[in-house]
């Protein structure tokens, strides 16, 4: 799952989004299908609220979403707590929040990023997204 900027619009308040995108894969189909939830409608590629994709091959590391316990919110605050000063100086830039498992942990995981994207991150810390404690802070 992945938070979405959209252009126009003012920025959400933290830890929340105005529009998500998010994977969701049936073991028993083989077969992953992607949904976008969205305030507003930027056609052609966002509809406004609840939208599915089509069926798509999947390959990635899956979870039961009920191992999902925390929301975005409390994550953002736990790491916000934990960014400290950093968090402060890039105030105003975006933040991207990712749900995703990375096998470094056993449960899946709240990444919240402070930049435009994963790659060009000035700050990532993970949050565990079944107990939102603290995980590791990348750079």
């Amino acid at each position: 799952m992945s938070s979405m900027r959209l252009d126009g619009l003012p920025s959400a308040p933290n830890g929340q989004a105005a529009a998500w995108e998010a994977t969701f894969y049936s073991p028993s189909l083989g077969r992953a299908r992607s949904y976008t939830d969205s305030i507003v409608e930027q056609l052609p590629e966002l509809h406004k609220n609840v939208f599915a994709g089509p069926q798509i091959e999947f390959s990635g590391d899956s979870f039961p979403i009920a191992a999902v316990k925390k929301d975005t919110e409390s994550a953002y605050q736990t790491a916000l707590a934990k960014a400290g000063k950093t968090a402060d100086r890039f105030a105003g830039q975006p933040v991207l929040i990712l749900l995703e498992k990375n096998t470094k942990y056993t449960d899946p995981a709240w990444r919240i990023v402070w930049g435009e994207s994963v790659s060009t991150a000035v700050i990532s810390i993970f949050i565990d997204a079944s107990t939102g404690e603290y995980l590791d802070t990348m750079h």
